[in-house]
């Protein structure tokens, strides 16, 4: 990587061209802050490189956050238009300070990345502590049998003066033109009003999206870790309903879950999917 020392990266996997074979989709931040994003063709008799084709954004991030724990970007699979192959989004905090997130597709015969629509309108302030904690998922919220994005993010204002908030985006076609459209925002997701203690702040967050009610509907969960001065560290999971104009965004604060509990340690790594496991 040409001595660059920050090093952040994502891949995921899909069937991007319909031959009944995944391919792997890679991402890592580069130097002069740009996104390398990689398309492999898998070589099936050998699990070898067949081809690849590279994207490059270049200058796109945030340059150099006060918060290590900042995100740089994050890549997802998903199911956004109508043919049966999957696209991918890609969220990252921009030069500007904002989330951005774009919608690419790819060409099946030549899997090339083509950017298809992209929306950069929710600011996280980088002079806030803890600023840059973001997540996006894909999920269908509407029963349109298409997939739209969550973002959930953090806004730290003081010391107990925090809230996570989330928002769902629709990708909508017209005459073969697509743009993400914001539909619901909560505001007051989680927020330290909620929360038990004081002199708490979090430090990490993530966001998915699952069927969880069996309704065919999409709900999602944020997970995030709430920690003190004191070096404890708690990791929290709580989930919230979407009705089907996306208009309203349902959550019970009261059903937040605490899944552990750390202590002499101020920083948790997470990580959150959702399946039909049993």
């Amino acid at each position: 990587n040409n001595g660059f020392t920050h090093f952040y990266f994502d891949a995921i996997t899909g069937d991007l061209n319909g031959n009944g074979y995944d391919n792997i989709i890679a991402a890592w931040e580069s130097s002069n802050n740009s996104i390398n994003i990689v398309i492999t063709e898998v070589d099936r008799n050998n699990l070898s490189w067949d081809d690849e084709k590279v994207l490059t954004l270049t200058n796109v991030l945030f340059n150099n956050p006060d918060n290590y724990n900042a995100f740089r970007f994050r890549i997802i699979k998903g199911f956004f238009d109508k043919d049966p192959q999957p696209e991918f989004a890609l969220a990252y905090w921009n030069s500007s300070g904002n989330i951005e997130i774009k919608i690419f597709d790819i060409d099946p015969n030549s899997l090339t990345p083509v950017e298809k629509a992209t929306i950069a309108d929710e600011y996280l302030n980088p002079s806030l502590d803890n600023s840059g904690l973001y997540d996006i998922a894909a999920g269908d919220f509407d029963g349109d049998l298409l997939d739209e994005i969550v973002l959930a993010a953090y806004n730290q204002y003081g010391q107990n003066d925090w809230a996570i908030y989330t928002k769902v985006y629709d990708y909508v076609e017209d005459n073969s033109s697509y743009s993400l459209i914001p539909k619901v925002k909560k505001d007051d997701f989680y927020t330290s009003d909620d929360f038990w203690g004081i002199s708490y702040v979090i430090n990490n967050l993530a966001v998915a999206a699952g069927d969880f009610k069996n309704n065919t509907l999409d709900e999602i969960v944020v997970d995030f870790v709430v920690y003190n001065n004191s070096s404890e560290a708690r990791n929290y999971i709580l989930p919230a309903s979407i009705n089907l104009t996306m208009d309203t965004l349902n959550v019970d604060q009261n059903k937040v879950l605490e899944m552990y509990l750390v202590n002499g340690s101020s920083n948790l790594n997470i990580g959150v999917i959702t399946a039909d496991i049993n």
